[in-house]
């Protein structure tokens, strides 16, 4: 148990600002084309795919055991043939639940992620600032958190590395495979 007690559910929301776009040297998804196969089912497109690998990879880490099952919800515009929402229901071994929901264009971002637990609640409104509220009334503020990287450089340094140097990938086969199933579960059960 943490500041907030034994947490029972973690949350963990992304949310994408509307059609996919080229990436600038400064950020991605801010240029000015727009990127097709990203809203095209045959290309591998939809937000379970561009970027439900994330948020998943997010709640796997904050769960930190293995999952027992996975309901999943998806929406689709009538003019698209790709999810533009997903989320899942996660039920972890030891019975703590996990919500994913990717959105492409929510309107209001609702918080990047929620842990509830028996004592508190933290929150993570964005990537720089958390809330820790605990029952008793006490409320710390931990703010000026570094932004994670932008366009996946952290991960494509460790991949250099490893492939140049032999060094460990930053993140093992097993590990990514899981966080691929979880974003695809949820579509995977729509589908059925």
């Amino acid at each position: 148990a943490g500041e907030v007690g034994q947490p029972w559910r973690i949350q963990v929301t992304r949310c994408h600002s509307g059609r996919y776009r080229t990436a600038s040297k400064e950020s991605p998804h801010t240029g000015a084309e727009f990127l097709p196969w990203a809203h095209e089912k045959a290309s591998g497109g939809g937000i379970s795919s561009v970027v439900g690998p994330h948020p998943a990879d997010a709640l796997l880490q904050l769960a930190g055991e293995p999952i027992r099952s996975v309901a999943g919800q998806v929406h689709m515009r009538p003019d698209e043939d790709v999810d533009d929402f997903v989320g899942a229901e996660v039920l972890f071994q030891s019975g703590l639940q996990g919500r994913l929901e990717v959105y492409r264009q929510p309107g209001v971002p609702p918080p990047r992620f929620v842990v509830y637990g028996s004592e508190g609640t933290i929150v993570g409104a964005d990537s720089t600032t958390v809330v820790v509220h605990r029952f008793d009334g006490t409320k710390t503020v931990v703010d000026g958190l570094s932004r994670p990287g932008r366009l996946g450089k952290e991960v494509y340094d460790g991949l250099y590395e490893a492939i140049r140097h032999g060094t460990l990938p930053p993140v093992t086969a097993a590990a990514g495979r899981a966080v691929v199933e979880v974003a695809r579960a949820d579509v995977e059960a729509h589908d059925l």
